[in-house]
């Protein structure tokens, strides 16, 4: 079967770049003090140290009383007798051939409702752009992109997770709720 997913990649991709085109379902934005239920999409595939501090991402949010959802990318599909529970992660065999979602945790994530949906990261040859197009949410942050359905693109100089969420929280108290 991997050879299947080989062929169909070029369809998934050309969907997946196509998220930039949508218009996303939005909800209405609490502002930050108000915000409870925050998604964090990423590349699990990043650099070592990147997942810890992840965790004290999560760790720090849930002190404040916050819902975290946390959703990674691994651009493979998904091993055999592997058993995942309690890591959200997403594989390739969790879209159809087409690039639309069929399943796993790419899928509750999309039924999820956030306030706040935060890519950490962003290629043309992954889903994250097609998720975060797909799920409804109050406010979408990037690190980078061009003008698309974001609302917002906050760039740091902070590499690891935790110094940027400090810098990104003192910003989002910022934009008023709507």
């Amino acid at each position: 079967m991997d050879w299947l997913y080989r062929l169909t990649a070029p369809l998934q991709q050309r969907a997946w770049r196509k998220a930039a085109d949508d218009r996303p379902t939005t909800l209405a934005w609490p502002g930050w003090e108000k915000a409870r239920r925050i998604g964090i999409v990423f590349d699990a595939r990043a650099e070592e140290g990147y997942l810890e501090s992840l965790r004290q991402v999560v760790s720090a949010l849930q002190g404040q009383q916050r819902a975290v959802a946390l959703i990674g990318w691994t651009g493979e599909m998904r091993p055999k007798n592997a058993l995942y529970s309690g890591r959200q992660l997403i594989f390739t065999d969790d879209f159809a051939w087409n690039g639309g979602v069929q399943g796993g945790n790419a899928l509750e994530f999309m039924q999820s409702e956030f306030d706040l949906v935060v890519a950490l990261h962003r290629s043309e040859d992954s889903p994250i752009d097609y998720l975060v197009a797909r799920t409804p949410a109050g406010l979408r942050v990037s690190l980078t992109g061009a003008n698309d359905f974001y609302d917002v693109r906050y760039h740091s100089a902070d590499r690891l997770p935790m110094d940027y969420f400090r810098a990104l929280s003192a910003w989002l108290a910022k934009i008023p709720s709507r």
